[in-house]
């Protein structure tokens, strides 16, 4: 399904960067994701964008807890600080492991990082580094789903993985939940829509239905599942296409 020359953005939210254990970082999780990536990138010199979230560090329930969702914009930009935490946090481990990385932010930090551009994203490329996307869009009231959408389409990439923690694709509801929740194989950005499915924010959706990008949903808590589902060998997991 992948070909292996194609330009792809994994998707990863922050609680995948944690465990029940560890309150920010799991160093297991964070090994395990470098090691998957340098494993892709030796074999197949892999062209790679991560987008990550910040759900980890800040969440809208703990802003809400805070009193601060009258604020929410202020919220949404600690929210967006967070993801840039972590894009550093995983650019260490990816640097410490020889992988070339950087990290592009939404907003440039001077004296640390670029901003995110067409030209920043080429040239990194160029150099066959992975990029690491921090700061989700730079606007607040927006998802990170929306963030990977856009760096998918200015990364001129085929596909988004977007990785999910203990759930294998799209369900008509939580599967965890309720024992005869439906697995969709396969999907339309605007069935999904018009189903009001909610794993995926439809405003990203929406950016990609004049692209040619696809999304695989797959469940990144199993062993390799990154490696499996790149090298077409994950059997459940969900396509959207437009």
């Amino acid at each position: 399904m992948i070909n292996k020359k194609e330009r792809i953005i994994l998707k990863l939210s922050g609680e995948a960067l944690t465990n029940s254990k560890e309150k920010l970082f799991s160093q297991d999780i964070l090994k395990n994701i470098t090691e998957q990536i340098s494993y892709l990138i030796k074999k197949y010199q892999l062209k790679i964008g991560i987008v990550i979230g910040g759900g980890n560090i800040f969440r809208g329930s703990f802003a809400k807890s805070l009193g601060m969702i009258k604020n929410e914009e202020t919220a949404d930009h600690m929210g967006m600080l967070a993801t840039t935490i972590n894009a550093l946090a995983l650019n260490i481990y990816l640097k410490n492991a020889k992988i070339k990385s950087t990290v592009l932010n939404a907003r440039e930090i001077k004296g640390l990082l670029k901003e995110v551009s067409e030209k920043n994203i080429d040239e990194a490329f160029l150099e066959n580094d992975v990029i690491i996307f921090g700061g989700g869009t730079g606007k607040p009231y927006v998802s990170t789903d929306t963030a990977a959408a856009l760096r998918a389409i200015e990364s001129k990439s085929s596909f988004i993985l977007m990785a999910k923690n203990n759930i294998d694709g799209i369900y008509n509801k939580d599967p965890n939940r309720f024992t005869d929740a439906k697995f969709f194989k396969q999907i339309t950005f605007k069935e999904f829509i018009n189903l009001n499915l909610q794993a995926i924010d439809h405003q990203a959706l929406e950016k990609l239905q004049d692209t040619n990008v696809k999304i695989i949903v797959f469940n990144m808590n199993d062993k390799n599942n990154i490696i499996k589902l790149y090298e077409n060998k994950l059997k459940i997991k969900t396509v959207l296409t437009k």
